[in-house]
């Protein structure tokens, strides 16, 4: 490949562009071949989270989940809620109904992250689960608080 001004140009656009939400999945791009860095192959490679040196950008992809910040704020006001409690209080809240998937989704990321603590009762019939904060989700509070004054101020 020739090195031309509308090559670098787009492999700059590339670099510097907003990713799709497809492209989101903790994925950079690094070009290698033979030692010599050029423009004509591309990888991409999986990136963990300690390799990621800026704080908000670990802290924003822990919390990148459609309703990862919305779960937090209602386990910080209910303390313990079941899977369709949360659900229904969402559901409520939008005013439609809402993926019981992508609210699964988002606790068991939680859950990973550490951020939201799963506790199965099988003592009890039938079986109940409850989801509530662990400390790191509690550490959330004043992040939470200031997200609702700005949405009331600004949205």
């Amino acid at each position: 490949m020739k090195l031309t001004v509308e090559n670098l140009c787009n492999f700059f656009k590339g670099l510097f562009s907003i990713p799709t939400r497809r492209e989101c999945t903790s994925r950079i791009y690094r070009t290698t071949t033979l030692g010599v860095k050029t423009l004509s192959t591309i990888q991409k490679v999986k990136v963990t989270q300690q390799e990621i040196r800026c704080p908000l950008t670990r802290a924003a992809q822990e919390l990148s989940g459609k309703w990862d910040l919305v779960i937090c704020h209602l386990l910080l006001k209910e303390g313990q809620m079941r899977f369709n409690e949360l659900k229904n209080t969402i559901s409520k809240a939008f005013g439609k109904e809402v993926c019981p998937s992508s609210i699964s989704s988002s606790l068991k990321r939680l859950e990973e992250e550490g951020i939201v603590k799963r506790t199965v009762n099988v003592n009890q019939r039938p079986v109940s689960v409850h989801y509530e904060l662990t400390e790191k989700g509690k550490d959330l509070k004043p992040v939470l608080e200031s997200l609702v004054q700005w949405g009331e101020k600004w949205t």
